[in-house]
């Protein structure tokens, strides 16, 4: 029997709650933890780079994990993220690159994971300590499979075939004006923001921290205007955190057409940030919005009860 659940509790407690509801002992947990991405949206279907980190989010049992437990199945985590991901486009019918499984997989504490999400290869990027990671819920639901987000990966593909490339992840800046619209925005924002993902890791290697905040906002910006996937929410808590002291960067995380916003804040500052971002977002949209404070993990974990 596989069980699985979203949990915030230690592995102990979890053991508790399912001899509770199955009556004995579990024999393994398998543990995977969330994601934020840094920089790099929409990048991973056309094959460019994303910089995610892991948060301590956890799912546990992870169910892909779990099986190979139980199989005895031996499988490198990188094949095993390509499954997962293909899971999700075949069975969930959303189009999605490979970031969320591989960063599930790959990452490690401390750091964010550099992915090529062609070759995939990787590269552990260390985060400043002295920075807070904060996400906020817009609490604007989507689902993605009801939003324009597979549209947004067919454009991309029909921007590609208009080039003769294999993916946008071939384009150039040159290429851009070649292509009509909305074809020219959405490769503008592929070709910037694979630009940006590298600037933002060149940044964290020189300890050039209010470059790679710039880069967030460049990169919210791109999202807004060329991708159209940020909404009047996602924009408004941006525009707060950028006013606010303290906080390094602020852009949409993630798929856009709601959810969140990642924020780099400087520790000493996220009280400020609490009630200057959150707290008047609240006010201002009647939305309840919520605000994390991530830590980063590993990725997967298995081990034996």
């Amino acid at each position: 029997m596989i069980w699985a659940i979203h949990v915030s509790v230690d592995s102990a407690s979890l053991r508790d709650v399912f001899r509770r509801k199955f009556g004995r002992e579990a024999e393994f947990v398998s543990e995977a933890p969330g994601r934020v991405n840094l920089i790099g949206e929409h990048t991973d279907y056309n094959q460019g780079f994303v910089l995610p980190m892991a948060i301590d989010r956890m799912v546990a049992v992870a169910v892909a994990g779990a099986l190979c437990a139980i199989g005895g199945i031996e499988m490198e985590v990188e094949r095993l993220a390509v499954l997962c991901q293909k899971a999700e486009n075949q069975f969930v019918g959303v189009q999605c690159g490979i970031m969320d499984q591989l960063a599930a997989a790959r990452a490690k504490a401390g750091h964010a994971l550099l992915i090529d999400c062609r070759s995939l290869q990787i590269e552990h990027v260390r985060l400043p300590h002295d920075l807070a990671i904060v996400v906020v819920d817009s609490k604007v639901a989507r689902v993605l499979g009801e939003t324009a987000y597979n549209e947004r990966r067919e454009e991309c593909a029909a921007a590609a075939r208009v080039l003769g490339v294999a993916s946008l992840r071939d384009a150039s800046e040159g290429d851009i004006d070649r292509l009509p619209e909305p074809l020219k925005r959405r490769t503008r924002h592929v070709v910037s923001e694979n630009g940006q993902v590298l600037g933002a890791v060149d940044a964290l290697r020189a300890g050039a921290v209010r470059r790679f905040g710039e880069l967030m906002y460049e990169s919210h910006a791109s999202m807004r205007d060329d991708y159209g996937v940020s909404t009047p929410e996602l924009d408004l808590l941006v525009n707060l955190a950028s006013g606010t002291a303290g906080v390094v960067g602020a852009r949409v995380t993630g798929a856009g057409f709601g959810g969140c916003t990642v924020n780099l804040v400087a520790r000493d500052a996220v009280w400020r940030f609490e009630a200057a971002v959150v707290e008047s977002y609240r006010a201002k949209t009647g939305l309840p919005a919520e605000m994390f404070v991530c830590g980063t993990v590993d990725g997967l974990r298995m081990s034996r009860v």
